[in-house]
Order: structure tokens, then C-alpha cells, then sequence
């Protein structure tokens, strides 16, 4: 059999491997801003602010390094978020809520997507490490690290205890922000990260039933698909508890009451509005509450901490 008639199997993987490796045209700067997730890096670096301002309550003099810390500290989240688009395109092409990331990706080469992470990762870092602290590079690439590795690559599509190792990663910029000013961990660090993991369970739990459908056809292990809606419906009450209790916590130090009494105010309207919604029969409508109360909640909880930073 002459080359010609041979089966096209190899010209089909070394179209593929050309498709891949390819850099194509020089990508558009919107998929590339897409695939950083916007909305989710706006949202970290409200956090990152907040833990910033936390410490800026004991340590007012910032030392004109807050800029350094927004962009090397965005710069690496969203390395994170092209990093995950390129991991996950698997699962976010069966899903509605993922489609537009999609449709980048096939405009993008895996090699382009690469690079683009891989230049945000290395100036954030050199920004992080030159004008910030040691510190806080760790904790950007701890929390790069666990969301990538274990989280996206086994927990999520393997276990629903993921979701409470992505809080782990999720927690990690408010503790960027503080570590930033205070180059230790202290109580108040671990009471900020701590809450903020508390936060991301009721929260996630509301994102994946709006969205219910979507992850079941990523045949992702989350727990309303493995064990059911009604025992998370049963349970939104007594994580939104846990997270006030733990955010109420500073009231009892003496140098932080007004924090504890604001964050506290904020899990306890949370915990009253999960107790009147309990009888609203459509799930989706149920966790759309829940989704957009937590969204207010960490929102407010976040500008509460950032007051000091604001010049009255």
C-alpha cells in the first residue's frame, strides 16, 4: 500500500497536534480578557482589598505598595481563571453557563491560552515579590496551586467534598490582601480566611442549583447531584449559621468590635432571610435568593473592611 493509500488516521492527529501547537493570528485582547473571567477576578480583588483594609486598621501606614498589590495579586488570579478555562474545556463545553468561554477557546490555540497565563503568572509574581512581601507570593501560589491541582483537576469532577477544597483557594485573597500589610498570620488573618471559606459553601451551594441541569451534564460530583436538593435546602440554614457565628468572633476582641458587630448584623439577616424562604417550593427561585443575598452579603462584608482605607 503506497502513502497515498494509506488510512488518514495520522493526517488526522497531526491536524490536530498543528491546530494545538499552532499560534494562529495574534488573539483578540476580548477572548483574552475572557478567559481570566472578568467578573470572578473583579470579585477576588474586592476581596483582596478587603483583607487589605483589615490590616490597615493596625497598620495605617500602607508604604504606597496598594497599586503593586491590585495588579500582581490580579495578574495572578487571573492566570488562575485562563489556566482553569484551558483545564476544564471539556465540562464547559456540555454547559450553557460556560459557552461563551467556549467559543474563545476556538479561537485560541492551547498554546496561546498557555502563554497569555503564563505571562500573567510571571508579572504578577515579579510585581507580588519586588514592590509586596514573600508572603503573599506564597499564598497567591498556594491558592493557584490547590485550585488548579486538587480542586479542578480531581475534587470537582471526582468528589463532592471539592467544593470545600475550592473554598480553600477561594479564601486565600482576602488573606493576600492582609498578609500584604501584616507579613504574619495572626488571629485575625485566620478569622478573615475562615469566614470566607464559610461564605463560599452557601454560595456555591445556590450557584449549582441555578444551575443544576448544566452540571449534571458535566457529570460533576457536586453534593445536591450525589445525595439530592432537599439536604442542601435542609442544611443552607445551618451553614449560613456557621458562617455568623464565626463572623461575629471579633466582637470579643478588643480591638476589632466593629467589624464582629457588622459582620455579624450581615450573617444574622442572612440566616433570618434563609428561614423565611424555606417554604418557596421552586428550587431555582430558592437558590436564586440565596445566590444574590450572598453576593450583597460578601459585597457589604468586603466594603465594611475597606472603610478604613477611605479617606473621610
Amino acid at each position: 500500500m503506497d502513502h497515498a493509500q494509506r488510512p488518514d488516521a495520522y493526517d488526522g492527529w497531526h491536524g490536530v497536534l498543528v491546530s494545538t501547537l499552532a499560534l494562529r493570528r495574534l488573539p483578540a485582547w476580548r477572548d483574552l480578557l475572557t478567559l481570566t473571567k472578568p467578573g470572578i477576578l473583579l470579585g477576588n480583588l474586592i476581596a483582596v482589598l478587603g483583607g487589605y483594609g483589615l490590616a490597615a486598621i493596625h497598620h495605617p501606614d500602607t508604604e504606597g505598595h496598594l497599586l503593586s498589590l491590585l495588579v500582581g495579586s490580579g495578574m495572578i488570579i487571573a492566570a488562575a481563571g485562563v489556566f482553569n478555562n484551558l483545564l476544564d474545556q471539556d465540562m464547559d463545553r456540555l454547559m450553557t453557563r460556560t459557552q461563551d468561554r467556549c467559543q474563545v477557546l476556538t479561537r485560541i490555540s492551547v498554546l496561546q491560552g498557555f502563554i497569555w497565563g503564563i505571562l500573567l503568572l510571571t508579572v504578577g509574581s515579579i510585581c507580588l515579590i519586588s514592590k509586596v512581601n514573600v508572603l503573599t507570593l506564597s499564598l497567591a501560589w498556594g491558592g493557584l496551586f490547590v485550585y488548579l491541582v486538587p480542586y479542578t483537576l480531581h475534587f470537582k469532577r471526582r468528589s463532592w467534598t471539592g467544593l470545600w477544597v475550592g473554598a480553600l483557594a477561594g479564601a486565600t485573597p482576602p488573606l493576600m490582601g492582609y498578609c500584604a500589610l501584616i507579613p504574619h498570620l495572626d488571629h485575625q488573618a485566620i478569622w478573615l480566611f475562615v469566614c470566607v471559606c464559610l461564605w463560599q459553601i452557601p454560595h456555591a451551594h445556590a450557584i449549582a442549583l441555578r444551575h443544576l441541569e448544566d452540571y449534571r451534564r458535566a457529570n460533576l460530583a457536586l453534593l445536591p447531584i450525589t445525595h439530592g436538593t432537599t439536604l442542601i435546602r435542609q442544611r443552607m440554614p445551618w451553614y449560613i449559621g456557621a458562617f455568623t457565628l464565626i463572623a461575629c468572633l471579633p466582637i470579643f476582641w478588643d480591638n476589632n468590635t466593629q467589624n464582629g458587630i457588622i459582620t455579624g448584623a450581615l450573617g444574622i439577616f442572612w440566616e433570618l432571610a434563609a428561614w423565611r424562604w424555606r417554604t418557596i417550593s421552586s428550587t431555582r427561585q430558592w437558590a436564586t435568593r440565596h445566590f444574590q443575598c450572598s453576593l450583597g452579603i460578601i459585597l457589604l462584608f468586603n466594603l465594611s473592611l475597606i472603610a478604613p482605607l477611605i479617606p473621610w
